[in-house]
């Protein structure tokens, strides 16, 4: 089964999920870096900053001691020597060992929060001030021995073991200023430098979230630009712009809405469309409706006067044959052509207004049509017109054939006349689909464009003499036998008439059954 395709919501919220990501990203890493700067710091300020104090401290106490200790050596006042002493013993003492007990705590405090390094670290310094511890109290024995001996006045103390106290506790503070300071080196040179990396890596990514944002902006823009589309589009539909929005491959409800769209808008296309011809074809049925009316009465009322005029003329001629001169007899003759032509006219008329019901039957199109070109050939000869027999495989048709028979008479004739110089006439039939196809060609002058637009309307002509009935007529009976007829024409070089009608049934039925 595959995969739903995620909808334009779920996209969107996706995007939208992205930049948030993107900068929560940022905001975390840069909290846990300052935090780790901030722990970084606090432990220098908290832990290093307070034993560097101290260690100084203890250097600046224990080189008091040492000159107390040179002046105390040197003082030959036995009431101030004894002084000295009282002082030594009260004060520089004790204070040395509090500082020591008060880093250790410092030191014992602040590895507790430290890690990695930094509680190898202050383990050293730890180790330096129990060294210091132990040191001084072996200073503080040596001291007491001598101050001692000074007080008892029995002569010079020895101060050989006071001094190699000193020289270790001077090098043990060394270390501890030295290891107090350069871890404070290092940790203030490594915050500057994370802070640094920080402020870099903070930037990229505020950089890569804003480019994650923009993405999706534009991801959003394009997952959402159809909708404008559509919008246009559906405006365009209200006015009657059937315009199709330009497919998409998506799988979103955002294509499948556009696809639906474009159906939509060429189902109302091809509606409007069939609307439009059937009001067309209806206008048209009752204007020839109305023109048949018209002319039906037209042509029965001057009927029975024509009839009587050609029979008074003829009369006249038999009365005036004896005392007649050539003039007046040609003027008899051309009365009577007149009357005949207007008789021809008036039964046109009556045709087209009156169109018998069809007698359908089955009907071979390349047999009626290759009897009508032997009935017409001496006439399409003296007319220097070359007739090309093209029949095919033309099935049969289901219809009258003698409407059929006008309807191609009317083409063969037109075809004649517009070629009055001669020419070449083509008549070919074939098989497209379910549909006979009989193609008229002719070589002649052509028909403007303007005029072939107008070539189907009653009573529109192009020839002097003509009634512009033959191709209404035409039309009528073969859109009446389900069928129908188009035009093609290049001025100059020819026309072609093309008539289509539906194949026949194998078992014929009544031409009111099919068309329903």
């Amino acid at each position: 089964m595959p995969a739903r395709p995620l909808s334009v919501a779920t996209k969107v919220f996706l995007g939208f999920v992205a930049v948030l990501a993107s900068f929560g990203v940022v905001s975390l890493y840069g909290v846990t870096q300052m935090r780790n700067i901030g722990r970084d710091l606090g432990l220098l300020s908290a832990g290093y900053f307070p034993l560097a104090q101290v260690a100084a401290q203890l250097e600046t106490y224990q080189k008091e001691r040492e000159r107390d200790r040179e002046r105390l050596v040197k003082e030959p006042d036995p009431r101030a020597r004894l002084t000295l002493v009282q002082r030594a013993r009260a004060y520089p003492g004790r204070v040395v060992r509090e500082k020591i007990a008060a880093a250790r705590k410092l030191a014992a405090a602040a590895r507790e929060e430290a890690k990695g390094q930094d509680q190898d670290v202050l383990r050293q310094i730890e180790a330096h001030l129990a060294a210091l511890d132990a040191l001084n109290e072996r200073y503080d024995a040596a001291a007491e021995q001598v101050y001692a001996a000074l007080v008892a006045q029995s002569g010079p103390p020895d101060v050989h073991d006071l001094e190699k106290a000193e020289l270790g506790l001077d090098r043990e503070i060394a270390l501890l200023v030295a290891t107090l300071e350069g871890r404070i080196d290092r940790g203030v040179a490594s915050a500057e430098e994370r802070e640094r990396r920080t402020a870099y890596a903070t930037i990229a990514l505020s950089l890569f979230a804003i480019l994650v944002g923009l993405a999706a902006t534009v991801a959003s823009t394009r997952l959402l630009s159809p909708i404008r589309a559509l919008t246009e589009a559906a405006r365009g539909v209200s006015r009657g712009d059937y315009v199709h929005v330009p497919n998409t491959a998506r799988s979103d409800e955002v294509g499948v809405l556009t696809r639906e769209f474009n159906a939509m808008a060429e189902s109302l296309r091809e509606r409007e469309a069939r609307l439009k011809a059937q009001g067309e074809a209806l206008v048209r049925s009752e204007r020839l409706a109305a023109v048949g009316r018209l002319a039906a009465q037209v042509a029965h009322e001057i009927r029975n006067p024509l009839s009587s005029i050609g029979l008074n003329a003829e009369l006249l001629g038999d009365a005036i044959e004896e005392h007649s001169t050539g003039e007046s007899r040609a003027l008899l003759t051309k009365i009577g052509r007149e009357v005949d032509r207007l008789a021809e006219i008036t039964e046109s008329y009556l045709r087209f207004a009156r169109l018998p019901k069809p007698s359908v039957a089955r009907v071979e199109l390349n047999d009626v049509l290759a009897e009508l070109l032997d009935f017409h050939a001496e006439e399409l000869a003296a007319a220097r017109v070359s007739v090309e027999r093209r029949f095919g495989d033309a099935p049969p048709v289901q219809a009258d054939p003698a409407l059929l028979r006008q309807v191609f008479v009317n083409l063969v004739k037109n075809a004649r006349e517009a070629m009055p110089e001669g020419g070449a006439l083509l008549v070919a039939t074939r098989t497209e689909g379910r549909e006979a196809v009989v193609e008229v060609r002719d070589t002649g002058v052509g028909i403007d464009p303007a005029a072939r637009e107008r070539l189907f309307e009653p009573f529109f002509t192009t020839k002097e003499r003509g009634t512009g009935l033959g191709l209404a007529l035409s039309q009528q009976i073969l859109q009446q036998h389900g069928g129908g007829v188009q035009v093609s024409s290049d001025p100059g070089k020819g026309t072609a008439f093309v008539v289509r009608l539906p194949a026949a049934p194998a078992v014929l039925a009544p031409l009111e059954a099919r068309s329903g």
